[in-house]
């Protein structure tokens, strides 16, 4: 009875760390695996080991010989189960991956609306970041882009905002704002001085990532929500891209302050 009943417990516990694995997330990477839902079966396959291994040292002893080589039995199916699914899941995603395997991009942002710089939901707690694993930022105005992508597009601009709660369109923008309140803008809202406004993003790339000094060169996105950043760990080279709600034009003004250091610097220079 013991032993069946330890069986059971494990059982239980290898059925909810797949079920958490299943969990549907904003984009096709996410839903694949819950990104990393190797870590959930490594965290809790662990933690069976661990309990029965508690349960054998304490009761062991009244344990007949065949209850001993059973829960012998179940602590190495569990071992050797566990293994072979972080061994099988990986190269999977691996193989199947456009990006062929993890990947650590960043872009710098900023989100503007009706000429005021916008400051979006902070990350608390030890997790210390706002969105998903793959697609989050840490309060530092930086997008990042941590992991296996299935698609490149899921690590578009679009899925980004959409992971932090919010959504950006060509013709909508919302936002999650640090105080807990939403805000939200469709083209031909009015700002408060009565303009009307519309969506538009624009983007910073440096055209000679391998040398300095950089030369970069600014682009208004046609398809801004389907934009996938640079893919370069440091800004620059990665990107700067803007993010605004109000009258149309061709060029903004705005710059993310890490190009701004870099020009100053004279690493950087473009228009």
């Amino acid at each position: 009875m013991k032993v069946a009943a330890t069986v059971l417990f494990l059982l239980s516990l290898a059925s909810y760390a797949f079920a958490h694995g299943e969990a549907v997330h904003e984009t096709e990477t996410e839903s694949f695996f819950h990104m990393y839902p190797q870590l959930d079966v490594a965290l809790y396959g662990t933690a069976a080991l661990v309990i029965l291994g508690m349960f054998v040292v304490y009761f062991g002893k009244k344990f007949t010989k065949f209850e001993k080589k059973a829960a012998f039995a179940v602590m190495v199916v569990t071992s050797l189960a566990v293994t072979g699914y972080l061994i099988m899941s990986t190269v999977q995603l691996n193989t199947i991956a456009e990006t062929g395997g993890p990947v650590h991009w960043h872009a710098d942002y900023e989100v503007w609306a009706c000429g005021e710089k916008l400051v979006l939901e902070e990350s608390e707690g030890l997790a210390n970041k706002v969105g998903s694993e793959v697609l989050h930022h840490h309060n530092d105005d930086r997008i990042h882009i941590e992991g296996v992508l299935v698609r490149k597009s899921d690590a578009s601009l679009g899925a980004f905002f959409g992971a932090l709660g919010g959504a950006l369109t060509g013709s909508e923008l919302s936002v999650l704002m640090h105080d807990g309140t939403w805000k939200a803008w469709k083209n031909g809202d009015r700002c408060p001085d009565g303009t009307a406004g519309t969506v538009q993003v624009f983007v910073y790339r440096v055209a000679n990532p391998a040398s300095k000094p950089w030369m970069y060169a600014q682009e208004k996105l046609a398809n801004a929500d389907a934009y996938v950043i640079s893919p370069f760990g440091q800004v620059p080279q990665g990107d700067c891209i803007i993010v605004e709600f109000g009258e149309a034009k061709e060029l903004t003004e705005h710059l993310c302050a890490s190009y701004a250091i870099a020009v100053q610097k004279g690493e950087l220079y473009g228009s």
